[in-house]
């Protein structure tokens, strides 16, 4: 291990003056880091850039960033994620793809000293002989630090000088560990950036399903949230009122309506009133707006609510109601909706459903106070101060209050006092009462439920990561139990080919051989089946796969099976996806394998692996042959297991390998196409949105 920089041939004042030099490249290359990290683009997209900054300013070779992968204490690994190499140079992806090992390796000692916060600095030579050969040939000199968040290591920036040995002044790696520092910030940003995306698309689901209509204004008036259903009555799709003034939203006459309530609600007070609103098909709707302030910790104001109900139903009961009860107050007797007539605060009459409401019989009420009905004096008194002066200002108010039945029990009471005059309330006021004590307790419910949505939706990904672990159990124990069958009849079919070689009729020999085909078919369509179901259940674990590299694996694998085929492969170079690398290669594989099988009977086959853009400059990747190829007719079909174009007899095949195919593209992000003719050719064409 060495700790001071020396270079051989200098003096200790020009050692000094490079380290330092170098030091300030370092703090440079992270102030640069810090500036990249705290603006809006996702941590993945910069930290590239950032490592070749950070390698050229510390004049190494490479610059990686690993992961830290699985439990540490059970078979955790340090896996790469992003790595600059010079020119020429070998790419960590090249010679350790999988990463470090944190236990079961010499590398295990060291992982110790990086999980308690040291910096690990050594020449390749001093490092544990089992270390060394995870190391390309190329590394001399190996600095590696730790990154934390929170308090728990979840990675390392490791430096390698290629070719020739270096040493490490204290200087330099303050600056690394800085650059070490920053990364873990930023790491535990865009985590926590992530989780508050994650909450609010729930909250945005919510909020878009819920039965009223929601949107939130910034103290210059400016939309800053609206959910779906107040966006599409005020004529606006998706998020395209956000931004936008109020008045720009509901138009300039409603604006200047609103204007009085709106005042109060930006000076801290409530307000609730009534306005109509002229539909796009012509039609009135009517609607109950509550504006609420939203005041902070600090007692500041910042913004208002505004919550709509769309009451047209509601108003053209209330108006047909007022209707029937200047004309015909008997027929008020038969409506549903519970209706009194009250004068100086005592029940003149009411109808059967306004009594019913409360337990009462009609007669019970009549000439009552209505104190009878509130919770207590005080409720009463407050109702009378709340309700009265409102009514003679505009000459109908709504609202909501708590009243108490005959039993004892409480409801809750949608009213709407309306008066007979307003000029004179001394004549009456209709009061009319709707129970909404079921919607109330659905309200508090869906606030409990609100309160409680991330603490559920954890309990949920627990389960479900416990479902997959049963999932996976079931499908082993399912493979081991048909396999068990399938070796004994393959076995047995074996012994018996032995054992009578030579004494079977042809007829037999065939009908052995077809069982002997069987089996293998079957364990081929087992195999099929986890695949897809692993495709479908894997933990994605993101990171740069080099789809150029697979590809030509899996050709040389393909290539081996049959040295008799003349086959032209050509594969596009340094073409790389962000995926997971496992099942981004089971999708190569599958598609590979499936132009190998239908150039089968080319005298000359062709197939090609590349990369292009599509009309809209999306990027794509592709399978080409000059095979069998199919009728685009059925082509929806290709897609779907068990699902075959070509008979057993023409091509061997489980129907399971491009329903695979599919799962993994739309797992990424992506999707996947097929092109074709029948003996002509086919072009499979998949994209990776992550």
């Amino acid at each position: 291990m060495t700790e001071n920089y020396s270079d051989p041939g200098s003096t200790p004042f020009q050692s000094m003056l490079q380290s330092l030099q170098r030091q300030n490249a370092i703090l440079q290359a992270v102030s640069y880091a810090a500036e990249r990290f705290l603006g809006s683009e996702p941590i993945e997209s910069v930290l590239s850039e950032v490592l070749e900054r950070l390698g050229r300013a510390a004049e190494v070779g490479s610059a990686t960033a690993l992961e830290l992968v699985g439990d540490p204490e059970n078979g955790g690994a340090l896996v790469p994620r992003h790595s600059w190499t010079v020119a020429g140079g070998q790419s960590v992806f090249d010679y350790a793809p999988q990463g470090f090992p944190t236990q079961g390796t010499d590398f295990e000692h060291l992982f110790t000293m990086l999980q308690a916060g040291k910096a690990v600095v050594a020449r390749t030579v001093e490092l544990p002989p089992g270390l060394q050969t995870l190391l390309s040939s190329e590394v001399r000199t190996l600095a590696a630090l730790p990154i934390f968040t929170s308090d728990q290591l979840v990675g390392v920036i490791a430096l390698s000088q290629r070719q020739t040995e270096r040493d490490w002044s204290e200087a330099e790696l303050s600056g690394l560990k800085t650059a070490a520092t920053v990364i873990g910030a930023a790491l535990e940003r865009s985590r926590a950036r992530h989780a508050v995306r994650k909450r609010d698309a729930m909250l945005r689901l919510f909020v878009d399903n819920a039965p009223i209509m929601v949107a939130y204004y910034d103290l210059k008036m400016h939309c800053r949230f609206a959910n779906q259903r107040y966006s599409e009555f005020f004529g606006f799709s998706g998020r395209n009122t956000i931004g936008k003034t109020l008045e720009e939203i509901i138009g300039e006459k409603a604006f200047a309506i609103s204007l009085p309530y709106l005042k109060r609600a930006y000076a801290g007070e409530q307000a609730i009133f009534e306005r109509t609103h002229l539909d796009r098909d012509g039609s009135v709707k009517h609607l109950e707006i509550k504006m609420v302030p939203h005041i902070d910790e600090t007692g500041e104001m910042v913004g208002c609510y505004a919550i709509l109900a769309d009451i047209t139903e509601r108003k053209w009961n209330e108006e047909e109601l007022q209707h029937i009860a200047a004309e015909n107050a008997g027929i008020l007797e038969n409506t549903v909706s519970g209706i009194a007539m009250i004068k100086d605060r005592c029940i003149m009459r009411c109808n059967k459903s306004f009594a019913a409401l409360l337990g009462y019989e009609p007669d019970e009420l009549q000439d009552q106070s209505t104190s009878l009905l509130n919770v207590s004096e005080e409720s009463h008194l407050q109702i009378g101060e709340d309700v009265y002066p409102r009514v003679a200002a505009v000459g109908h108010a709504t609202g909501i209050v708590q009243n108490r039945r005959k039993d004892g029990s409480l409801l809750w009471i949608h009213y709407s006092a309306t008066a007979l005059d307003r000029t004179d309330l001394s004549k009456g006021i209709i009061w009319v009462a709707q129970d909404i004590t079921e919607q109330k307790a659905t309200a508090t419910a869906l606030q409990e439920a609100h309160d409680h949505l991330e603490e559920k939706v954890q309990e949920r990904t627990e389960e479900l990561a416990a479902l997959n672990l049963e999932l996976e159990a079931y499908s082993y124990s399912v493979s081991h139990d048909l396999r068990a069958p399938l070796r004994a009849i393959g076995g047995f079919t074996h012994l018996l080919e032995e054992q009578l070689a030579g004494r079977l009729d042809t007829e037999a020999e065939k009908h052995l051989g077809k069982v002997h085909a069987a089996v293998q078919r079957m364990f081929r369509m087992i195999e099929a089946l986890l695949d897809l179901g692993r495709a479908s259940r894997k933990e994605m674990a993101a990171s740069q796969v080099d789809l150029s590299a697979c590809a030509r694996e899996i050709i040389a694998e393909l290539a081996a099976r049959d040295c008799s085929r003349q086959v032209k492969f050509v594969v596009e170079s340094r073409i790389r996806a962000t995926g997971d690398p496992q099942l981004l290669r089971l999708l190569l594989q599958n598609l590979l394998e499936n132009a190998w099988k239908y150039t089968s009977k080319m005298p000359t086959a062709r197939i090609e692996f590349g990369e292009s853009n599509d009309s809209e400059g999306k990027r794509i990747f592709w399978v080409r042959d000059n095979g069998a190829g199919f009728d685009m007719a059925y082509a929806s079909r290709l897609f779907q297991p068990f699902q075959r174009l070509h008979s057993a007899h023409e091509f061997e095949g489980t129907g399971i390998g491009l329903a695979t195919v599919a799962r993994i593209a739309k797992r990424h992000g992506g999707e996947v196409l097929a092109e074709g003719a029948v003996d002509n050719g086919a072009t499979f064409t998949f994209s990776l949105a992550r």
